[in-house]
């Protein structure tokens, strides 16, 4: 079972199950990441849920071989020498058997703030995206929901879990699980993924100090070069706008890094306008989360910088501008929550 430990998280969790909005997002028009996710109402959130879908998040029993979970490519494990990506900063992740991967697995981090989940926007909420992964061949392998109900359904804990999780009354038969609720669970645990406090939203909250001269002058630049156009505060994601990418020509770009190969959102609608259309990607701890690119293509924060402003703004930077606003974008960074998972033991602290 999990632990909540500090007065501070126990002043989240409330703040979960109490609010049912973000809180404090903005101050005198300035955005911020918010401390907590808004919950649909079909899937309020409760302590019980989140804990459930702590122990679902780190259940290597959800994949076909047993040896893969929601944590293999979405690390939030803290260690004395490591603060997690919310990835697993591979080119492509590894799932059942080894197999590769064709997309870069996306941090996981302030997930519950979005609305449109993958990078082809093919989930429209993150209870409908968390089915998507157990049930991929090359992911988690598990070939049908019924095959998923029933390697949770045969742990002896999790009947009674999942009923008190979901507010079912007690029965002499036991409670029978359902794909759904393994889903709810998982997506209730993840809204609580949130990174607020970064030097940027101290900065916007007025903390003039929390950014260098180079990261305020990269802010400026950001915005003056048009970054802003498409990744907006306080995530710097524009609210899940999907958006062509190379948008301008870029050739020699693409020819190195093979961008175009795959064709994106046309993959789900087979709409010949959504060719190579993608979901604008968070920027958010953006320092933290390389390789870039759908693709994973890229390592360099610096490299990336310098294409999107060839291929989205027609521009060639200068170095300055390209140093100055790499500076600034570190400072995206936030304060992840501390976990620890130990068998079914779990600690988190914030």
């Amino acid at each position: 079972m999990a632990i909540f430990k500090s007065a501070r998280s126990t002043l989240l969790v409330t703040a979960l199950l109490t609010t049912g909005t973000a809180i404090s997002g903005e101050i005198n028009g300035h955005r911020f990441v918010p401390k907590t996710a808004v919950a649909p109402t079909s899937n309020a959130t409760t302590i019980e849920k989140i804990e459930l879908g702590k122990e679902l998040f780190f259940d290597t029993r959800l994949s076909s071989t047993r040896t893969v979970s929601c944590n293999s490519c979405h690390n939030i494990l803290s260690d004395v020498s490591h603060s997690p990506s919310g990835t697993d900063n591979l080119q492509f992740s590894s799932g059942v058997f080894g197999i590769k991967g064709g997309r870069n697995a996306p941090t996981v981090w302030n997930v519950g703030l979005r609305s449109a989940l993958f990078w082809d926007g093919r989930a429209s909420s993150l209870e409908e995206q968390a089915k998507g992964p157990i049930m991929n061949p090359v992911e988690m392998g598990m070939p049908h929901s019924q095959a998923v109900i029933k390697a949770i359904q045969d742990v002896p804990s999790y009947p009674e879990k999942f009923r008190k999780a979901f507010g079912h009354p007690k029965s002499k038969t036991t409670y029978r699980i359902s794909i759904e609720e393994i889903a709810m669970a998982i997506a209730a645990f993840e809204r609580t993924l949130l990174t607020p406090d970064s030097p940027f939203d101290r900065y916007q909250r007025g903390e003039k100090a929390a950014l260098t001269e180079n990261q305020v002058r990269g802010w400026q630049k950001f915005q003056s070069h048009g970054c802003i156009a498409c990744h907006s505060a306080p995530t710097f994601d524009n609210k899940d706008y999907f958006i062509r990418f190379p948008l301008h020509e870029a050739r020699d770009y693409d020819k190195r890094y093979n961008f175009t190969k795959d064709e994106g959102r046309f993959n789900v609608t087979l709409d010949f306008k959504d060719r190579n259309l993608w979901r604008v990607p968070s920027l958010q701890n953006v320092e933290i989360t390389a390789p870039y690119f759908h693709n994973g293509s890229v390592e360099s924060l610096e490299e990336a910088i310098r294409i999107m402003a060839k291929a989205q703004l027609q521009k060639t930077l200068p170095d300055q501008d390209v140093a100055d606003i790499a500076q600034f974008l570190k400072s995206l960074t936030g304060r992840r929550p501390k976990i620890q998972h130990v068998q079914t033991r779990t600690s988190i602290h914030f």
